[in-house]
């Protein structure tokens, strides 16, 4: 073997449940030979990190080893292989490209080359932020990529990509009423050939390849089609709890943020931590003394809830109201203690890469408040850690984890805290990225609804990010999610049944499968609830036009107006503060997560990328199809002028086309108000931006 060389791995899995790979290959590497003449690099155990393996022969937990294959790349470079198989290849691509302009190539290999992708997505799961059931599990059509019955479909119909999983029938449905056609799943790698390609993840789509050909259109290169992708390139800096909370700081202030958004300081810096300490101590003795604002916002006691930036599903989440272990998290355990840390944080299990860089940090307070309260160790590092880059936790923890003995160096020599801080950070970067997590104050007097916490899950749409031409719109409908058991402060703060309202939190609950129908409620029912109660006004949370009566519960904003503020708020500063980046061809369908307090206030919790599509509930079966269908609507329509077709047809009525909802009566939605569900809140091009 030459490096560069292939060492496929042939084996069978040990669970029934696992359905067997095509060929029997399980997994590949690309040999390298290096010191040991065995190694290899490549991503083993599911993990998805690509390392440096001293041999080629490893063990698996889920399958056992039965071969090795050595090949050469050399013949294939040269052109000299032959199919072994030519059966599979044929029924995989028997018509797929008829009439597919741009779709000359021959012979697909899958997303995952030989490997059968369909397992790995039946496996893994493919959810959005929160995991669901099968449509097809729960009866809804079959949706067939045109060729697969080896007709062609003829024309000039554009072309549509959908990843499976996470509600892929909706996309698919929407776009084929719409007259066009879906290139099979095996298709996924290509990056010509489509018009439109929808995709969970962003690291799924070439954003170069697209920038290029964009490029070769402007300047009228052969015949290349304008594309669209479903994904902002950098959204993290909204849809991760670190970058929403930079983005917002940027355009609000470090000491002026709206009161919508909950209070949130960094964990992974030692300015924000000093600051978060600070604060839990005033608002501890407010509380004591019985201080009607501290009452207002954290109740009785003060309580923070603890969120890693890149995680969902819930997945690290938890809530702390002691001084000590905030200590802890932000600057480390103390000397001894580190097993006992270790051994606490890998029982919470893996927690998700936030692949992006940590935002900048935002300007520091003055160090005489910095250092109030810190121990002399403690004060010592944090004044060497700024402004510098932060690591896990602060340079403390990092410092302490590399060596015990430290310390008291470090405490009396500022060029040995230097130095032993930049190591640490040097050698920490990774783990820091990981492990960057932001602490917020936890609402312990929630709105309840049938004694249970909720939130609510809304839609904002980026229908267009090309520079001056910004889109962006509000769904005036969403739904709330409803926690299976009754809420109490006073109740254990790790109950995540309680206090956690994710679904795929909830549907551990042995009551899930009988409470599924009742966990999630429209925003009608949500009402009704409300104004029974005498809570709130008729048409509070459905009505677009509200007003409030003036005085007393729920005579203020409307929840669609106070939507509308939040959203518009978010969306504006993502695109104003350079945050975002911007190009013809990205939309981006995003899910606000909010909460409301007992005085109807909404506060946003989050904001989510590839917001979960699945048709758990009635609830969703009435809704998200037409969020779907409206929002390619928008895209489509917005778009057209980028593409040399038509990409809007009419929609059949009928065969599954979504019955509420409807169509933008205007021919260009830019200009319009409304479309379909959707509310226009940021048109660029026209210089709108929503106002109270």
């Amino acid at each position: 073997l030459k490096p560069g060389d292939l060492i496929f791995v042939e084996g069978e899995y040990t669970s029934p449940r696992s359905k067997p790979q095509k060929y029997k290959l399980v997994h590949v590497e690309v040999f390298l030979g290096g010191p040991t003449g065995e190694q290899t690099i490549g991503a083993r155990h599911q993990r998805g990190v690509i390392r440096l393996h001293d041999s080629y022969k490893y063990e698996s937990k889920n399958y056992e080893i039965t071969n090795y294959y050595f090949r050469s790349l050399e013949p294939w470079l040269r052109g000299e292989l032959e199919c072994a198989h030519p059966a599979d290849w044929v029924a995989r691509d028997s018509g797929a490209l008829s009439g597919c302009a741009g779709c000359e190539l021959a012979d697909a290999a899958g997303k995952r080359s030989i490997f059968d992708s369909s397992g790995a997505d039946e496996e893994q799961g493919a959810g959005g932020d929160d995991e669901g059931e099968d449509d097809e599990a729960r009866g809804h059509a079959r949706v067939e990529p045109f060729g697969a019955s080896g007709e062609s479909g003829g024309g000039e119909a554009p072309v549509f990509f959908v990843e499976k999983g996470n509600g892929w029938k909706l996309v698919a449905q929407a776009l084929e009423r719409r007259g066009w056609r879906r290139l099979p799943f095996e298709y996924g790698f290509r990056t010509h050939g489509w018009q439109l390609k929808w995709v969970q993840q962003r690291r799924d789509i070439d954003y170069l390849a697209l920038e290029n050909q964009q490029q070769q259109q402007q300047q009228g290169q052969g015949q290349v089609q304008a594309q669209l992708v479903n994904h902002l390139p950098n959204n993290l800096v909204i849809t991760s709890k670190l970058g929403l909370l930079e983005t917002l700081r940027l355009k609000f202030g470090l000491g002026s943020m709206p009161d919508w958004f909950p209070e949130s300081y960094r964990l992974d810096l030692p300015s924000d931590c000093a600051r978060l300490l600070k604060r839990h101590s005033e608002l501890a003795a407010a509380g004591a003394a019985g201080a009607a604002s501290c009452v207002a916002d954290c109740g009785e006691e003060v309580v923070w809830i603890l969120k890693p930036s890149g995680s969902n599903c819930g997945k690290g989440i938890r809530l702390v109201a002691s001084a000590a272990e905030l200590r802890t998290e932000c600057f480390g355990a103390a000397p001894g203690d580190e097993i006992e840390a270790g051994q606490k944080e890998e029982d919470q299990g893996p927690r998700k890469a936030d692949t992006a860089a940590p935002p900048p940090a935002p300007s520091f307070p003055p160090a005489e408040t910095i250092h109030q309260g810190l121990s002399g160790a403690e004060s010592s590092l944090v004044a060497v850690a700024l402004p510098e880059s932060p690591v896990r936790g602060s340079a403390v923890a990092a410092a302490r984890k590399l060596s015990p003995e430290t310390e008291p160096a470090l405490a009396s020599t500022a060029s040995t805290a230097t130095s032993t801080a930049a190591s640490a950070a040097s050698a920490s970067e990774a783990a820091a990225v990981r492990s960057v997590a932001v602490a917020q104050l936890y609402l312990t007097n929630p709105l309840l609804l049938e004694g249970r916490k909720f939130d609510m899950r809304v839609y904002g749409l980026i229908a267009r990010a090309a520079p001056g031409k910004f889109l962006f719109y509000m769904y005036r409908e969403g739904y709330a999610r409803l926690s299976l058991v009754p809420y109490s402060f006073t109740a254990d703060l790790e109950d995540r049944f309680a206090h956690l309202t994710n679904a795929s939190v909830q549907k551990q609950h042995a009551a899930y499968a009988s409470g599924r129908e009742d966990s999630l409620w429209s925003f009608r029912r949500l009402e009704a609830d409300l104004v029974k109660r005498g809570l709130c006004p008729l048409g509070w949370a459905t009505d677009p036009n509200f007003q409030g009566q003036g005085g007393g519960q729920g005579g203020g904003e409307g929840l669609l107006a106070q939507m509308r503020l939040i959203m518009s708020s978010v969306a504006d500063a993502a695109r104003q503060e350079g945050r975002l980046k911007r190009k013809s061809g990205f939309f981006d369908l995003l899910g606000f997560d909010l909460i409301v307090d007992h005085q109807l206030k909404c506060k946003l919790l989050e904001v989510n990328t590839n917001p979960a599509l699945h048709l758990d509930n009635r609830v969703l079966e009435d809704l998200l199809p037409r969020v779907v269908d409206d929002a390619l609507e928008l895209v489509l329509e917005n778009h057209e002028t980028d593409f040399k077709r038509p990409l809007v047809q009419p929609a059949a009525s009928g065969d599954g086309a979504p019955e509420a909802g409807g169509q933008p009566e205007a021919a260009g939605a830019s200009t319009a108000l409304e479309a379909g569900g959707f509310e226009l809140l940021i048109d660029e091009a026209n210089n709108f931006t929503w106002a109270p």
